[in-house]
């Protein structure tokens, strides 16, 4: 449970006005790690993604569908996240 004057959606401790600090993905408990890991995501809210030594780069993909592919799967975690704290 969150202290009072902390804001933390996914649970991880990390958030708006939280003790342990700021979090930069409040929808994924794995986004506030101190240590990044390969796993395609900011682990350590840094603004890079899989920068540890040994994650390999994805490919990038400029075509407009990968650009609306994300924006969808972004959207579409949003309302799932938001539909767990609506009861």
């Amino acid at each position: 449970m969150a202290a009072p004057g902390c804001t933390d959606l996914d649970g991880d401790g990390y958030g708006i006005g939280c003790a342990a600090g700021n979090d930069c993905n409040d929808r994924d408990p794995a986004s506030s790690r101190p240590v990044e890991t390969c796993n395609f995501k900011d682990d350590n809210c840094n603004g890079l993604v899989d920068e540890a030594p040994g994650c390999v780069a994805p490919a990038l993909d400029s075509s407009p569908c990968a650009c609306l592919r994300f924006v969808l799967m972004e959207a579409i975690q949003e309302l799932r996240t938001r539909s767990r704290f609506i009861a």
